[in-house]
Parts: structure tokens; sequence; C-alpha cells
């Protein structure tokens, strides 16, 4: 008899332990959507209040990416969707609009121009425009504006340690590790990247 309760006794034992681990895991699960929601909601007031270079990073899942409803975060999704990277393997995801203004012009000594000649016209595109202005007797005034749009996905991949073997059945014994790669994708056709360097601070 004594052996029964006993038993009983651990059995209501391990199942009050059960029943607590599991509040423990959905509290906690709670604090995380809940810490969630104020961090986007920050970010949001961030992206509408303050200036274009500096931000609160917004927190979401893949699956939530369809969801969103703004063009950027389906255009992020585009992006790391045509460079075949697989959901699973997403870190991070960035988006980037910048634009480069110039005015400058030149006086030479000599006229140039016939009197009175003006001419004031540009060349426009979806990436540049290119402000063209002669004025008599020698002022020439250009103004180019270029923009730029950048998509940058952080995500994990699988990799040797050492060099590739050439034959495919030797590479399958070589030691592998993760590595995160980090795309960067320019979309303005007339700019060319060329320096990026990434740093992870790991403790």
């Amino acid at each position: 008899m004594k052996y029964k309760v006993v038993i009983i006794c651990l059995f209501f034992i391990v199942l009050m332990l059960g029943v607590i681990n599991a509040q423990h895991q959905t509290i906690k699960k709670y604090k995380t959507n809940i810490s969630v929601l104020i961090s986007n909601n920050k970010a949001l007031i961030s992206q509408i209040d303050s200036v274009a270079d500096r931000a609160i990073e917004f927190k979401s899942t893949i699956e939530s990416l369809d969801y969103y409803n703004d063009s950027i975060s389906h255009r992020l999704k585009d992006a790391y969707e045509k460079l075949n990277i697989k959901d699973r393997t997403i870190k991070r995801l960035e988006y980037i609009a910048s634009m480069a203004l110039i005015r400058d012009s030149i006086i030479v000594k000599d006229t140039i121009f016939v009197k009175d000649y003006h001419l004031d016209t540009s060349m426009t595109t979806k990436w540049y425009d290119i402000g063209l202005r002669l004025d008599y007797p020698n002022k020439v005034e250009v103004n180019p504006n270029v923009i730029s749009e950048k998509y940058i996905i952080s995500h994990t991949s699988r990799e040797t340690v050492n060099k590739p073997k050439k034959f495919f059945l030797w590479r399958w014994f070589q030691r592998k590790h993760n590595i995160i790669r980090v795309e960067v994708v320019e979309e303005n056709p007339y700019i060319t990247n060329t320096q990026t360097k990434f740093i992870e601070i790991v403790k």
C-alpha cells in the first residue's frame, strides 16, 4: 500500500512539474512576443520620425514577410529568392537607399557662347538625373543626381573547412562548418560595389 501511495505521489509530482514547465515556456513565449512587438513599434516610430541614417532594427520571421504591407519587405524577399537562398538560412535582411547630388560649374576665361545664349536641359532615367546648364558668355553648370538602392542579405552556409576537393565523393568526408555569407545587391546598374567588409562581434 505504501508503494502505491509513493508511486501516486511521484506521478503527481512529475505531472505538476510538467504543467509548471509548460506554463513557464508559455509565459516565456508571451514575453518574447511582447518584446518583439515593443521593439517593432519603436522601430516603426523611429522610421517615421528620425533621419534616414539612423534606425531601430525590426524583428520578424520569414513567414511574416508575406504579411508586411510595405514594398521594401517584399522586394527584400524577391532579392534573396533570385539568389536561390533558402528561407531557413536567412539571418538578416537590410535595405539601404541613398542619393548623391553634386552641383558644380566651370567658368572659362574666354567667351564660348554667343550673346544671350542659354540652355537648361537634363538627361533623366530611373537611376540618375543629370542637369546641364549653359549660360552666356562662359558658364557651364553640371548637376548630376544618382540614386542607389542596396539589398543586403546575410545567410548561413555550410562549407568545408579546407579547400574543397575536386572529386565530389571526397568532399562528403571533409570537415565542414557554418559560415555567414553576406550578399550585397545593388539595383542601380551604373553603380559597382568596389569593396565590402562585414564583422560579426562574438562573445
